[in-house]
């Protein structure tokens, strides 16, 4: 922004076309319309707030401390039901973890017994070799007497 906030609520009040001058001000000052409008309504809700009645003010306060006293008692009614929501949170989570457990049992489970098939197969393939290399050997002493 090329001005400051107070210049540009200045300028706006000065200004006998307001509608116009918060056009010219976005693009004096390189942004949108709403921007302007949102220094101006911000700068002159200030300015309001510092001249207004002692009796506005009390009054304004005592609806904060209302509404915060609202907000309160709805943070306590959300707290006591985070409360519960943890209880069953824990809940769950310790039924989740026991299932998890009995997946894992059951994955070393199968593990093992692919491992044990694993070595079952290797042995076989093993005496499959060795048988053919047998079968070969008979062959070939076969044919070594019929040529005799």
């Amino acid at each position: 922004m090329q001005m400051t906030e107070a210049e540009i609520l200045r300028s706006w009040r000065e200004a006998k076309n307001k509608k116009d001058q918060v056009e010219i001000l976005a693009d004096l000052n390189c942004c949108s319309k709403d921007e302007i409008e949102e220094i101006i309504n911000r700068k002159t809700a200030e300015a309001e707030k510092r001249t207004e009645k002692p009796e506005k003010r009390t009054k304004r306060a005592k609806n904060v401390v209302n509404e915060a006293e609202i907000v309160t008692n709805e943070v306590g009614g959300r707290l006591k039901k985070r409360q519960g929501l943890d209880k069953y949170r824990e809940a769950v989570e310790k039924e989740l973890n026991g299932r998890l457990e009995e997946i894992e049992r059951r994955y070393n489970e199968a593990r093992n017994d692919a491992n044990e098939a694993k070595k079952h197969l290797l042995i076989r393939e093993q005496q499959a070799f060795i048988l053919e290399q047998v079968y070969t050997e008979l062959k070939e002493a076969i044919t070594a007497i019929k040529e005799v």
